[in-house]
C-alpha cells in the first residue's frame, strides 16, 4: 500500500473514532446543542463495522501489529525495568516515548474494534508499565 494511502487511512480512522461519537445527531441534521456532558464522550453502545480495505486494514493492524508488538519487542517495556542497571546504557533520551506511543495507537483501535485479544493485551501492558513505575513516581528509562 504506498504511503500516501497509509497515511490517509490513520487520518481517516482517528477522524472518524473522535468526530462521529462527539456529534451523534449530525447525521441526522440536527444542530448540537450545549449540554451538561462531555461533547466527546464515547456513545454509549456505539459500534463500527469497518469494511473493504479499511476494514482490512485495521484487522491486520490490531492482529499483525499491536496484539504481538509487546512480546515481539520486550524492550519496550524492559528498559523501563532495567533503568538502573550498570554499567548505564546510551539511551538517546526519547525511548521513554515508545510505550506511550504504542498505548495511543492501541487504545484508539481497541475503541474501533472492541477487539478482547487486544484487550487483554492491553490490560497486561498496562499492569507492567504500572510496576516498572519508581517509588518518587518517574516512569522513564
Amino acid at each position: 500500500m504506498p504511503r500516501k494511502r497509509v497515511t490517509t487511512v490513520f487520518a481517516l480512522i482517528t477522524l472518524v473514532s473522535y468526530l462521529v461519537p462527539a456529534y451523534p445527531g449530525r447525521a441526522q441534521g440536527k444542530v448540537p446543542v450545549v449540554a451538561d456532558h462531555n461533547e466527546l464522550a464515547e456513545i454509549p453502545g456505539c459500534e463500527y463495522e469497518l469494511r473493504g480495505w479499511i476494514g482490512s486494514y485495521v484487522r491486520n493492524i490490531t492482529q499483525h501489529w499491536l496484539t504481538v508488538a509487546p512480546q515481539s519487542n520486550p524492550g519496550l517495556l524492559e528498559m523501563l525495568r532495567n533503568r538502573d542497571r550498570k554499567p548505564l546504557r546510551g539511551f538517546w533520551g526519547h525511548e521513554g516515548e515508545y510505550p506511550g506511543k504504542y498505548l495511543t495507537g492501541a487504545v484508539e483501535m481497541l475503541r474501533l474494534t472492541r477487539d478482547e485479544e487486544l484487550r487483554r493485551v492491553l490490560d497486561e501492558f498496562v499492569r507492567t508499565l504500572i510496576s516498572y513505575q519508581a517509588s518518587d513516581g518517574y516512569l522513564g528509562p
